[in-house]
């Protein structure tokens, strides 16, 4: 029977260890005697231990009364505190092999082994869980799991479910002060003679004979020579000349005919027109007596009359074929660099007297035909760099922020840069306004000795502490901790987001 089932965990001994041979602890020499009947408890409240039903320290059984007195009401009496007889020396530690038990029978079995109890052990014991039990409990208060390593956590403890102490990290936003500043003047000069703000460049070029594309050749209708013939009657009647009569001139080349009817005076004379053939005749003069009527037809035809053609007109018609030809080619010279505006232009010149055609002017064909024109010409125009204007109205921005402030944004010709009345191929005004925002300058320097400033405050004082340093919008301080209830003792886990 093992006696240590009686007392607590933390108190009981190794299991006996005599049965497997093996080296036991020096309360078990054999042979031990029993202890002596624990004495009794005292009742007054002077005792500095105490057994009561129930503790777990009192032996099981009622209390033993010492020798040669009567308990008669049980628990409710109280007695003299005997003192215990003091234990027998322990006798030599017997070799292993002799406290080896000797093979028993059913008839003999070996005595228990009896251990001893100590009651200063159990309240040294005592005092000591109690200790650590205090010191676990401060160091849950204070833990400060900014100090662990990453993935490390303490012996039996793990993650505490409710952090609290110093927070793990902290992210701090706040607004900082800004100011708004803009360029001294929204118009700025550009010149191609460098007098301006900004330099202009003037481009030139020129074509050499440029050809138009095919130009369809004038048509003339056709035509004929129509003129008046003097008709005379030397008949003492009145005659009828009629429409239908084909009258030759003198020279036998050339003919015409009377138009309509006519009725001629007797001895008078009357005006008949006589058309000639669609084509050209030459002048011819007309005496013809028409030997039915007796009527005498004179008069003169000048040259004329044609037949339908087509011709290059004089001095090879309108230019303005050639001129368009030419201004498409002089444009594709005059082609913008990328990042360029127009300040001027462009403008051409067309040298007129270098004007030509193939074929030449005059030429006629019955047939539709076409020609071409040719001409020479220049052209100039002046241009300038946006980015200058954008980056000389930048400039003059900047220096209007103040010390301590930096460049935040800026809108610099926002409708872009706009070339003014006035201009000339060397010289022009541009209107771009420019603004800027100014911000506060939060180095990485400032920041740290900000952070510096703070660790292992409490959110509140620090926010406090924030929205009254220059350069900080009041009340626009947010604080956000990870794994704590005051901000982290290591400045370099605080970190800052600024705005704008």
């Amino acid at each position: 029977m093992d006696h240590d089932a009686d007392q607590p965990w933390w108190l009981q001994g190794a299991p006996d260890d005599d049965a497997t041979g093996a080296d036991s602890s020096i309360y078990d020499s054999a042979p031990i005697p029993p202890p002596p009947p624990p004495p009794m408890r005292p009742t007054d409240d002077s005792a500095w231990l105490r057994d009561a039903p129930g503790d777990s320290f009192a032996p099981a059984g009622p209390p033993h009364p010492p020798p040669g007195v009567t308990v008669s009401n049980g628990w409710s009496q109280s007695f003299p505190r005997t003192p215990a007889p003091p234990p027998p020396p322990p006798a030599a530690r017997p070799s292993a092999a002799s406290r080896r038990p000797a093979p028993s029978s059913s008839a003999n079995p070996p005595a228990p082994v009896q251990r001893h109890s100590n009651a200063g052990v159990r309240i040294l014991l005592v005092i000591f869980l109690a200790l650590l039990a205090t010191t676990i409990g401060v160091t849950l208060k204070r833990y400060d799991p900014s100090l662990t390593p990453s993935g490390l956590t303490l012996p039996g403890l793990g993650s505490p479910p409710t952090p609290t102490g110093y927070a793990q990290s902290a992210l701090i936003t706040f607004t900082r002060t800004t100011k708004t500043v803009a360029a001294p003047s929204s118009t700025i000069v550009a010149a191609t003679d460098g007098s301006g703000q900004v330099k202009a460049t003037q481009q030139t070029a020129s074509v050499t004979g440029a050809a138009t594309g095919a130009i369809q050749a004038t048509y003339q209708i056709a035509s004929n020579v129509i003129f008046p013939l003097t008709v005379i009657n030397n008949s003492p009647n009145p005659i009828l000349s009629g429409g239908s009569l084909i009258v030759t001139s003198n020279d036998g080349k050339v003919t015409c005919g009377l138009e309509g009817s006519v009725t001629v005076p007797a001895h008078g004379n009357a005006q008949q027109k006589c058309d000639e053939p669609i084509k050209t005749e030459p002048a011819a003069s007309w005496d013809y007596t028409d030997p039915s009527t007796g009527l005498n037809y004179t008069g003169d035809s000048p040259a004329g009359g044609n037949a339908a053609y087509y011709y290059v007109p004089s001095n090879c018609g309108d230019p303005s074929a050639a001129e368009s030809a030419v201004r498409t080619a002089l444009q594709g010279q005059l082609a913008l660099p990328a990042g360029s505006a127009l300040l001027f232009g462009p403008t051409y010149t067309f040298d007129t007297h270098s004007l030509a055609c193939t074929p030449a002017a005059g030429t006629q064909q019955g047939n539709s035909f076409t020609y071409v024109q040719k001409i020479n010409a220049t052209a100039s125009q002046t241009i300038y760099a946006q980015a200058d204007v954008q980056a000389y109205q930048l400039a003059q921005v900047k220096a209007k922020i103040p010390a301590g402030y930096e460049l935040v944004s800026s809108q610099i010709c926002p409708n872009g840069p706009l070339v003014g009345n006035g201009a000339t191929a060397t010289r022009a005004t541009i209107t771009c306004p420019a603004t800027a925002l100014a911000g506060w300058t939060w180095t990485p320097a400032a920041l740290t000795a900000l952070a510096t400033a703070i660790t292992t405050a409490d959110p509140g004082t620090a926010k406090i502490q924030l929205n009254q340093t220059p350069g900080i919008v009041a009340g626009s301080v947010t604080i956000a901790l990870t794994n704590g209830s005051e901000l982290p003792q290591n400045p370099g886990v605080i970190t800052f987001k600024v705005t704008p």
